[in-house]
C-alpha cells in the first residue's frame, strides 16, 4: 500500500514525526510503501492514504482515498480548523488536543494515539544529578528561554552543587555578558554525539513550554532516566511519577493555538531547583529508574494504539472505492459542451 506522508521539510519536529511514523509502519501487517511529500508541494503521486503532519495542503487532498492529520497543538492554529473538511480522520497525541478537536469534527474521525520519540539514551552513562540542563530547541521560544536564564543566573547561588548547561544558548537572544552566575555553562560547537553524552550525564533537563503539547525534549529525557522540571499543568499526562517536579505559574488562554498559556513562576522555579538539590544521590537515581520505567510504558500503550487504529483504516481503505476529483474526471465530449457560455 502507497503512503504519502506530507510534511514540512523546513520544519524539525515535522522531520521528527515523518521518521516516526516510518518505524511505526513496521508495526503493521501490511506491507507499507511511504512517500516523503514536501508540505509546499501542488502535485505529488497517488496512495492509498495521505497522512499530513501539523498542516493540510489542500491541494495534495485528491490524490489518496483516505486523508489523515497527526497533530499535537503545537503549531496547529485555531484559524486552521476550517481545513480538517476534506480530512476523513484526525490522529492526536494528547487528550487536550483531542478535547478541542472533536468539538469541530465527528468524534469517530477522531483517534487520540498519544506519540514516542527516539530513545537517546547511553546505557554507559550514568546521570549526575547535580547537572542541570537547557536544551533550547525552538526559536519561538526566546522569551521562555530568557526568562529561565534569567531566573536561574539571579537567584541560584553559584557556590551551590547545582551547575546548568545550556544548549542552543543563541535561541535565547541573549548576550554571554548577560551571564554572571558561574554555575551557569553554555556549550558552544558540540557535536550530535557530545549532546547525546550530555544528554544522558545531565541528570535534571528543565522541559518548561509556555504551551502544553507532547513533547520529544521531555519524552527523551524521561528515556534517559532525568528527572524532569515541568509546567504544573496538563503535561501530567505522561508525566505523573516522583521523577516530575512541577513548577507553578500563571494559566491564561492562548490567542492563537487550542488550549491555555502558561507562564512559570521564577519563586517556583528557584523552589524546584533548589528542592531537587537537596534531595540524595540514592533518591534521585531511583526516581530516574521509574521516569525510564513511565515512558517505556507510554510508548509501549501509544505503539499498540496506532497498530489497531491504523490497521482499522488500511482495511477500510482498501474497500473504498476511489474518490471522484478534478485529477480522474472523464473528459466531456464536444456535444456535452455547451455551445455558449456566459462570464
Amino acid at each position: 500500500m502507497k503512503i504519502n506522508i506530507i510534511y514540512s521539510k523546513l520544519d524539525q519536529l515535522a522531520i521528527t514525526d515523518a521518521n516516526i511514523l516510518n518505524f511505526l509502519f513496521r508495526k503493521i501487517k501490511h506491507t507499507i510503501s511511504p512517500n516523503f511529500i514536501d508540505l509546499n508541494s501542488s502535485t505529488c503521486e497517488n496512495a492509498s492514504i495521505n497522512i499530513f503532519i501539523e498542516t493540510v495542503n489542500p491541494l495534495l487532498i485528491p490524490y489518496s482515498k483516505t486523508n489523515i492529520l497527526l497533530i499535537d497543538g503545537s503549531s496547529f492554529r485555531k484559524a486552521y480548523i476550517s481545513h480538517l473538511k476534506n480530512i476523513d480522520y484526525v490522529f492526536t497525541k494528547t487528550t487536550e488536543i483531542e478535547k478541542h478537536i472533536i468539538n469541530s469534527v465527528n468524534r469517530e474521525q477522531v483517534y487520540n494515539i498519544g506519540w514516542r520519540s527516539t530513545d537517546l539514551a547511553i546505557s554507559s552513562n550514568q546521570p549526575n544529578y547535580s547537572k542541570f540542563l537547557l536544551f533550547c530547541h525552538d526559536p519561538n521560544n526566546f522569551l521562555l528561554y530568557q526568562q529561565i536564564v534569567k531566573a536561574w543566573n539571579e537567584n541560584i547561588d553559584a557556590n551551590s552543587n547545582c551547575n546548568l548547561s545550556i544548549v542552543n544558548f543563541n535561541l535565547c537572544r541573549m548576550k554571554k555578558e548577560d551571564i554572571t552566575n558561574e554555575s551557569i555553562k553554555i556549550e558552544e560547537n558540540i557535536t550530535q554525539r557530545e549532546f547525546e553524552i550530555l544528554f544522558n550525564t545531565a541528570g535534571v533537563h528543565i522541559c518548561l513550554e509556555d504551551h502544553y503539547h507532547f513533547s520529544h525534549y521531555l519524552n527523551q529525557s524521561m528515556l534517559c532516566k532525568s528527572i524532569v522540571l515541568v509546567p504544573n499543568n496538563e503535561v501530567k499526562e505522561f508525566a505523573s511519577g516522583d521523577y516530575a517536579f512541577y513548577v507553578d505559574g500563571k494559566i491564561s488562554k492562548h490567542k492563537s493555538l487550542f488550549g491555555s498559556k502558561f507562564t512559570f513562576s521564577e519563586s517556583s522555579f528557584t523552589s524546584k531547583v533548589n528542592e531537587i538539590s537537596r534531595l540524595n544521590n540514592s533518591t534521585l537515581e531511583n526516581l530516574g529508574i521509574e521516569a525510564r520505567s513511565d515512558a517505556i510504558k507510554y510508548q509501549a500503550k501509544n505503539d499498540s494504539l496506532f497498530k489497531s487504529n491504523f490497521t482499522k483504516i488500511i482495511k477500510d481503505t482498501l474497500t473504498k472505492s476511489k474518490k471522484v476529483s478534478y485529477l480522474n474526471m472523464k473528459k466531456p465530449l464536444d456535444e456535452e459542451l455547451p455551445s455558449v457560455s456566459v462570464v
